[in-house]
């Protein structure tokens, strides 16, 4: 928290407490200590303490202002934390883009072990080649290839759910489709 952030909070106080001296001294001390949290943090907790009858005519002391609360240096930012693909485990600074290459990774996980199953050639380069396409290619070369799989399986289970894929089923009829499986 910042000293216009602080500043900002004793205001709150004396508007709520227009009887209690909040010396220099007092804001002082507080703000050594409320420097370590976040203002949205503590504003919050004082707007909850603020409405509890016990703070009615007597405003709540600095430890009962932070009580619970994480200091700003100790909280994690998921955004900036490193998330790996759960198929590759490719490293990925920015959860859309795993989520996005999730979504491509899978596809050809489903690629390749179709290949094998039915004996059709699939050399690591072809699987290089598939990372490499841009995303209308992708979808092109993937509707292809599904067409083909719904074509030659023998499971009517896979061919419903390539089909679905195609032609999503109305909400009622994906529910009875999966009670199924």
């Amino acid at each position: 928290m910042n000293k216009k952030q602080i500043d900002m909070l004793f205001e709150k106080l004396a508007l709520n407490y227009p009887k209690e001296n909040f010396s220099e001294d007092l804001i002082k001390e507080w703000s050594s200590v409320l420097s370590e949290y976040d203002y949205d943090d503590v504003n919050r907790n004082l707007d909850n303490l603020l409405s509890d009858k016990v703070f009615l005519y007597v405003p709540p002391k600095l430890m009962t202002m932070v009580s619970g609360l994480t200091k700003k240096y100790k909280k994690v930012d998921f955004n900036k934390l490193i998330h790996f693909c759960k198929f590759c485990k490719r490293p990925f600074n920015n959860i859309n883009e795993c989520h996005s290459h999730e979504d491509r990774c899978s596809a050809i996980n489903y690629i390749e072990s179709k290949s094998k199953k039915y004996n059709w050639d699939f050399t690591s380069q072809k699987k290089a080649m598939l990372y490499q396409m841009t995303d209308s290619d992708f979808d092109k070369f993937y509707n292809t290839f599904l067409k083909s799989v719904q074509t030659i399986t023998i499971s009517d289970t896979e061919k419903k759910m390539i089909e679905n894929i195609f032609n999503p089923p109305k909400i009622r009829e994906a529910k009875e489709f999966l009670k199924g499986t």
